[in-house]
């Protein structure tokens, strides 16, 4: 058996998920490597505040030189944020999909079933809003990171909201390096995407998706 989630102790048999679980097994690779690069790059700063001990912050768009940071390097840590938040919520999605298999709230042709499609969906979407951990980053990934919604406007985006979708703000607070936590305005309009961090994700998700090795997207009991 492999347990897939660690908090709710769902375990598969493997034989009946091979597809899914040699996915998540690849996004989890790419999910920690991304991790590493985040913390690679955080960590001279951290040294840096712990030796001075004095805390560092950067907010706006840009100004992460006054770290060390190289034009390169912030522009791959834009990078690191999209593909991490796009991992992540298919993972979780994955994870969810395998549990409502398992537990038989659905069969796999249900999904290509349009008259039972909702079920499988909807299973996926509770599973995922269960999870408080990757909400932040959903909203990112509908706004940012799945398709800049100026790209893709929709009724409810404001003129702030589109513009700020293509600004990729990496910030640096709280010993880590963030997005969002801060509001636009424009044309007297105002939004704001909430703040979170690779590292702090990252680490909160690990205990309940890769406890034993954060190279492997499941574990073997």
């Amino acid at each position: 058996m492999i347990t897939v989630d660690h908090f709710l102790r769902v375990s598969v048999n493997p034989v009946d998920h091979n597809n899914e679980i040699y996915t998540l097994q690849c996004l989890a690779s790419g999910i920690s490597m991304l991790a590493l690069q985040v913390k690679m790059i955080e960590e001279p700063i951290r040294a840096h505040e712990l030796s001075n001990r004095k805390c560092m912050s950067t907010f706006g768009f840009g100004g992460l030189e006054k770290f060390g940071v190289n034009p390169t390097t912030a522009q791959l840590l834009t990078c690191y944020f999209h593909w991490y938040g796009l991992s992540i919520c298919n993972y979780v999605r994955l994870v969810g999909f395998i549990k409502g298999l398992n537990e038989g709230r659905f069969s796999r042709s249900d999904a290509s079933n349009p008259e039972k499609q909702s079920s499988v969906k909807n299973f996926c979407d509770g599973f995922f809003e269960s999870i408080p951990e990757v909400q932040p980053i959903k909203v990112w990934r509908d706004k940012v990171f799945a398709h800049f919604s100026i790209t893709d406007p929709r009724k409810r985006d404001n003129s702030a909201l589109l513009e700020m979708s293509v600004m990729s703000p990496i910030t640096y607070s709280d010993g880590s390096f963030c997005v969002g936590g801060m509001a636009l305005t424009l044309n007297d309009q105002e939004a704001a995407l909430p703040k979170w961090s690779v590292s702090d994700s990252y680490e909160k998700l690990t205990p309940r998706f890769w406890p034993v090795d954060p190279l492997l997207a499941v574990n073997e009991e």
